[in-house]
């Protein structure tokens, strides 16, 4: 009898380690892949900083692009909300996100000399190109590039 007792509370133990581990597991595809990402405000603030570093901004400069970011990056958010349960390719979606990007392209000129705005392109076709390098062994963005638009890659600065 007293083995038996053992034997259940043993198996009874057991299980309950079982239940535990299981319960802190978090099952495959579940978790969210942006619980650490950085808030809007983070992320235009960093853009801005890079710009400035990249491109010599003023600090006024590089507070207009900051709100510029900020716009852009809100907006591209509401867009991915929008469209979450559609096709990466959907019309509607690439044409939102392309009048997104427009948008901050012409804020930008609007921000920068022309010096910069020269530096600016020279370093966005550098970027394009190494993208459509990694493109050709196989990888992919989510929206397709619109050949005739040179401002089309404006997804990150």
């Amino acid at each position: 009898m007293l083995i038996r007792i053992l034997f259940v509370s043993l198996i009874a133990w057991a299980l309950q380690g079982q239940v535990i581990a299981q319960a802190s597991k978090t099952p495959k595809g579940s978790r969210k892949h942006h619980d650490n990402a950085p808030t809007p405000e983070v992320m235009a603030a960093k853009q801005a900083e890079n710009l400035q570093k990249q491109l010599g901004l003023t600090e006024e400069q590089k507070s207009d692009v900051e709100k510029a970011s900020l716009r852009r990056i809100n907006r591209m958010r509401l867009i991915k909300e929008k469209f979450k349960n559609t096709a990466p390719d959907n019309p509607e979606r690439i044409k939102e996100i392309r009048m997104v990007r427009q948008e901050f392209v012409e804020a930008l000129h609007k921000i920068l000399t022309p010096v910069q705005q020269e530096t600016w392109k020279k370093l966005r076709e550098e970027k394009k190109a190494k993208k459509n390098n990694g493109k050709a062994k196989g990888k992919t963005g989510s929206v397709p590039e619109k050949d005739s638009d040179p401002n089309a890659d404006v997804d990150e600065i």
